[in-house]
């Protein structure tokens, strides 16, 4: 997650695969995961955007609970070309997934809110 921001209680999250791994629904249980950890810390909204020539990526938002919300146009740049992004949006009030969130590695620390960073605790 990134851009987080506890006023609104809102971030952004991304999510990328190498050609590899992609088609087993990797990214989609991952991003539900992000989402669980992100709801856990308090956070209320979780957005991101794709580009619109990406249908995968939109299918992933799609099943991982996230709402298409608007086209934010020729936002992104890369080299001379621009590209539109379509915009999702997960909120802790929406209904919970039948997707299962991959499993968290019982080695590692729960989510932590990176205000505690910035506190030094």
């Amino acid at each position: 997650m990134t851009a987080i921001e506890h006023t609104h209680g809102t971030a952004w999250v991304s999510y990328w695969l190498t050609p590899e791994a992609r088609g087993r629904g990797l990214a989609t249980r991952a991003l539900a995961a992000a989402a669980e950890d992100a709801f856990a810390l308090g956070l209320h909204r979780l957005e991101l955007g794709h580009r619109t020539n990406n249908p995968a990526s939109c299918a992933v938002a799609t099943r991982a609970g996230f709402r298409a919300e608007g086209v934010e146009r020729e936002k992104l740049r890369y080299g001379d070309d621009r590209f539109d992004v379509e915009t999702h949006a997960r909120l802790a009030t929406d209904p919970t997934l039948d997707t299962v969130p991959l499993p968290r590695d019982p080695a590692s620390p729960p989510p932590r809110d990176p205000a505690d960073a910035r506190r030094g605790a």
